[in-house]
């Protein structure tokens, strides 16, 4: 969502199923590791929405990542550290006590400024 300069990408959640041209029948489903997901989140669907809305990753100021299990954070924070490793936004990692979706390991928030 845009709003003047400031962009929100809100309730982020694992990847979408991927249906790829190239054979009949063949899908690529969304990862299975807390690490795959949260690339999903980042580079994928929350890259897409600021591309959209005129921006890209740079453009991003604050990240929350909220994980179901807060164990096995370092997975997380790899990934989002391999995509905003040179850009350090403000980030914070919470642990709650559910998502809507059973198989879901994390919902990503990201806020941005595009000029």
């Amino acid at each position: 969502m845009r709003e003047g300069v400031r962009v929100d990408a809100r309730g982020v959640v694992d990847c979408r199923v991927r249906h790829r041209a190239d054979g009949p029948g063949r899908q690529h489903g969304p990862p299975r590791r807390l690490y795959g997901k949260t690339r999903c989140c980042l580079l994928e669907i929350i890259r897409e929405a600021l591309e959209r809305a005129g921006g890209g990753l740079e453009s991003v100021i604050r990240t929350r990542l909220m994980l179901r299990d807060i164990s096995p954070w370092k997975e997380a924070a790899r990934a989002h550290g391999e995509i905003f490793g040179a850009i350090r936004p403000a980030c914070t990692f919470v642990e709650v006590s559910g998502l809507i979706g059973d198989d879901w390991l994390i919902e990503v928030e990201a806020d941005g400024v595009v000029a």
